[in-house]
């Protein structure tokens, strides 16, 4: 359990030194769309500049700017009272000194609202991505080009019961992992995801509810020797809660349970949290804060890891829907599981953020991102720097 000290330590460290860091409520663009029937389309554009001095994550350090363009198309069709959204956003990435890293990504998504009454809601959505893993960016053994994905899923949420009341919650998905190059790197990390939850909110007091719940999610590879076959089961109680003061948050302590298939590989069991706490003392300014503990997948080293995170944001917007800055601290451990694992990666991240919208359809942004990792596994050591500015419109 010395990690979790270690991160509930953290946690109230930066919680003591939010007044002494800033943070910004980003302004955003107007979307008002273009009407065409009972279509609204929604476009928009980004275009950002980046300077990273590390790209590859690595201790000798390789430097490149980057030029990346972000088109953004959506649709919102009102069928009755439900809502139907479509979209497609596209990632296309040019790299001025490591042409092998180009990209181009694309991403279609749907989501279906139905609008029954009150007590009972409904939606399904469904995406699908065409993507790639930066190189480095992963345990996998290196590559001599970025590895490209195909990820698709599916998931519907229900609820029983008014939002503001005592309700029930309940939630399943499905996603599947295919790679489409590197195969001799990446056939091991091609894997399904089915994942299933349910939660009961009991009302304490108005906006205010105890909750109890289960996630399940099942990890299936699709290599057939694969040893990292298991599922998950996380058990919680906690608090909800919306609007009340000045705070909301979401609060759920319980306990994990991560069981491999394989007896070759020892399973996991312990106390595991996940916690969103937002604290606005002006109409201006708001403070964010995330902690957990959970297990993560093995991206090519171990069995899988038992991460301890936390991070606190302040945003605050200086000039009402015209200029915003935030700051952004994030610290995390990772402790990665195995036979013969004995590796511990400590990472911390820092972001300051800037945005200024000069029109109602444009805005400018600038970024600083300093990234570190101090790990017992010498060679995964790194620090890197990243400048980034960005101007984005919409409609």
């Amino acid at each position: 359990m010395k990690t979790s000290k270690r991160i509930i330590g953290l946690a109230a460290a930066f919680v003591c030194s939010a007044s002494v860091v800033g943070n910004v409520q980003a302004v955003s663009l107007d979307k008002e769309g273009i009407q065409k029937g009972g279509v609204t389309f929604l476009p928009g554009l980004a275009v950002n500049e980046t300077y990273n001095d590390n790209i590859y994550g690595e201790t000798t350090a390789k430097n490149s700017w980057i030029t990346e363009v972000n088109p953004i198309i959506g649709a919102k069709i009102e069928i009755g009272k439900h809502d139907l959204s479509v979209g497609y956003e596209g990632k296309f990435g040019v790299y001025h000194d490591a042409a092998d890293d180009n990209y181009d990504d694309h991403e279609f998504t749907a989501n279906v609202d139905f609008d029954f009454n009150e007590s009972f809601g409904l939606s399904v959505d469904a995406g699908s991505k065409l993507g790639h893993d930066d190189r480095g960016s992963s345990d996998a053994a290196a590559t001599p080009v970025p590895s490209e994905y195909t990820k698709n899923s599916v998931g519907t949420d229900i609820r029983i019961g008014r939002k503001d009341s005592n309700r029930i919650e309940i939630g399943a998905g499905y996603m599947d992992l295919d790679y489409t190059n590197n195969v001799s790197s990446t056939a091991g990390l091609e894997h399904a995801n089915t994942s299933a939850d349910a939660s009961f909110f009991w009302e304490l007091m108005p906006k205010t509810s105890l909750l109890v719940g289960i996630d399940y999610t099942d990890h299936d590879y699709d290599v057939n020797t694969s040893v990292t076959d298991s599922h998950d089961l996380f058990y919680f109680a906690g608090l909800d809660w919306s609007a009340t003061g000045k705070t909301d948050g979401t609060i759920k302590l319980g306990y994990t349970e991560k069981d491999f298939d394989s007896s070759s590989v020892a399973d996991w069991n312990d106390f595991s949290w996940d916690a969103t706490i937002n604290w606005k003392p002006l109409d201006h300014a708001k403070f964010t804060l995330n902690t957990g503990r959970s297990p993560t997948e093995s991206t090519g080293t171990g069995s899988h890891s038992i991460k301890d995170d936390v991070s606190l944001e302040w945003s605050h917007e200086w000039l009402e829907d015209k200029f915003s800055t935030s700051v952004k601290g994030t610290l995390s451990q990772s402790e990665y599981q195995g036979a013969g694992q004995t590796r511990v990666d400590d990472d911390s991240k820092i972001n300051l953020g800037a945005d200024y919208k000069f029109n109602r359809w444009g805005m400018v942004g600038l970024e600083y991102t300093h990234e570190e990792r101090d790990s017992n596994s010498n060679t995964s050591d790194y620090d890197r720097n990243i400048f980034m500015i960005s101007v984005k419109t919409a409609m």
